[in-house]
């Protein structure tokens, strides 16, 4: 009996040990920005689906994934339960990634509108760069080892226009993003502009602070702190002491 009772307690910590190094978020609620983001997930670990709640818009976007590769392999969105519906699969070369974009929905004046855009990624899946239609960058990224965007630089259309650069400092704490399986880094940067609240949390760490360089603005450094879970995740964000976002 006591043998028995003493496997079952191994037992319950290894799955206690793993749940917690795979801990899954779940929700993000931004205060600043009114928005929430619902997430799901499929017995691998992988990301299935989410939710943006904003206060004028709603998008879902879910998930398919190579059955060999385990890559992403297509995302489908749609905005304001079919304003905008946009089907997106990914074809990866040496280099860069083919995105096929089928768009359709209200917005939308031709039944269907089909797209293929060049995504810019290293020899580690992570985006470097986005292009304006004449080829010329749009926004550059740089990275450290763990994957975090460090620099992040919007230029222009215009020449005179300058160009906005936002530079990152990392602590070495687990980011909320961690433990999802199989969304490469570059999804998450390819789509920066219209997610403000995933620019933090690209790589395996939380930003403690950032600077913004902004040429009609000036520049603005923003310390973030955090409070943490037992084991060792955020539940709370904080720009200059003032509470920004929930995780759960």
């Amino acid at each position: 009996m006591k043998k028995a009772l003493a496997i079952i307690s191994i037992l319950f910590l290894t799955f206690s040990s793993i749940s917690a190094q795979k801990k899954l978020l779940s929700q993000i609620n931004s205060l600043d920005t009114k928005e929430t983001v619902n997430l799901k997930y499929n017995n691998k670990g992988q990301l299935v689906y989410f939710e943006e709640k904003g206060i004028v818009t709603f998008r879902e976007f879910s998930f398919k994934y190579d059955k060999n590769s385990n890559k992403l392999s297509e995302c489908n969105m749609n905005q304001d339960r079919g304003e905008l519906v946009t089907n997106s699969k990914y074809h990866y070369n040496d280099g860069y990634i083919t995105e096929e974009i089928v768009s359709s929905g209200k917005q939308v004046r031709e039944k269907k509108v089909i797209d293929h855009i060049k995504i810019h990624i290293d020899n580690k899946n992570r985006l470097t760069k986005t292009v304006f239609d004449d080829g010329k960058p749009w926004e550059e990224f740089v990275y450290d080892e763990n994957n975090n965007m460090i620099i992040y630089t919007q230029h222009s259309a215009l020449t005179e226009g300058g160009s906005k650069i936002i530079k990152y400092k990392f602590n070495q704490d687990k980011s909320a993003f961690w433990a999802i399986e199989h969304i490469p880094a570059w999804f998450w940067a390819w789509h920066i502009n219209s997610m403000r609240w995933c620019r933090d949390f690209i790589g395996q760490n939380n930003p403690n602070e950032f600077t913004t360089e902004d040429p009609k603005y000036g520049t603005d450094t923003i310390e973030v702190t955090y409070e943490y879970d037992h084991d060792g995740f955020p539940t709370k964000q904080y720009y200059n002491g003032k509470l920004v976002r929930e995780f759960i």
